[in-house]
């Protein structure tokens, strides 16, 4: 029993925290930390809007702690491996994105692109 529970304490997991805990935990830190540092080195005042207040709420809730929620999520379901390999689909988000909001011209070489790197993702991934 008392092995068992030195294995534990080493291996910095505790039975009763989930990814989730670590993660909100992992963010938290992140955040306090980056806070503090903002303190000490700011360049200027901050003004601020609603505009502003809803972008760091949006960078903050659903583009960063939404993120590493899908992140752990996913590789409690799938290999480390691929699961690695489906973040090069992340530019292909933002070119799409880029497409439907803000207009961009797509480039039958940047569709081209995308399909590469979309087969050669599907290719690892299922892949036995």
């Amino acid at each position: 029993m008392k092995l068992q529970a030195r294995a534990i304490i080493r291996s910095g997991k505790k039975e009763e925290c989930s990814l989730i805990q670590y993660t909100t935990w992992q963010m938290t830190a992140g955040a306090l930390s980056l806070l503090l540092y903002m303190g000490f080195t700011g360049s200027g005042a901050v003004i601020w809007t609603p505009v502003s207040i809803a972008y760091l709420l949006y960078n903050g809730v659903l583009a960063s702690a939404f993120a590493f929620f899908l992140w752990n999520y996913i590789l409690s379901h799938m290999e480390a491996g691929k699961a690695s390999v489906t973040i090069l689909a992340v530019p292909i988000v933002g070119v799409i994105s880029g497409v439907l909001i803000l207009g961009e011209p797509m480039h039958l070489t940047t569709a081209l692109g995308m399909a590469l790197i979309l087969s050669g993702i599907y290719y690892i991934v299922r892949q036995k």
